[in-house]
């Protein structure tokens, strides 16, 4: 019983393993084209129309559980996108930051 056990365990951590290479693959294709800041809107647009559908359709005749989840996870791709066009403005920015005050202090106290 306890081999079993341990052969459940190593199957799972592989199968999570095997999973977690593929979403970072998939994350590091998908959000490297560098889409615009607009685009990710309309994306996330489209994924809270999804939802919004998928709601009806719990009531209508339809597939709701199934666009909903579609909508949340077309909602959550363009989160990401716009979070990865907000690393790249702000790694893109060379400015040097202003010195606070308490650092100018401290270097002034330095220095004396």
């Amino acid at each position: 019983m306890r081999r079993i056990i341990e052969s459940i365990q190593i199957f799972i951590h592989k199968l999570r393993d095997l999973h977690d290479h593929y979403v970072r693959k998939w994350e590091t294709t998908v959000l490297s084209w560098h889409l615009p800041a607009p685009v990710g809107i309309l994306i996330i647009l489209l994924g809270l129309v999804l939802v919004l559908g998928g709601a009806a359709m719990l009531v209508l005749p339809g597939q709701g559980i199934l666009t909903i989840a579609l909508g949340i996870a077309v909602v959550r791709i363009g989160t990401r996108v716009l979070r990865a066009e907000r690393t790249d403005e702000s790694s893109q920015k060379t400015d040097v930051p202003k010195p606070t005050k308490e650092k100018q202090f401290a270097q002034a106290h330095i220095a004396k």
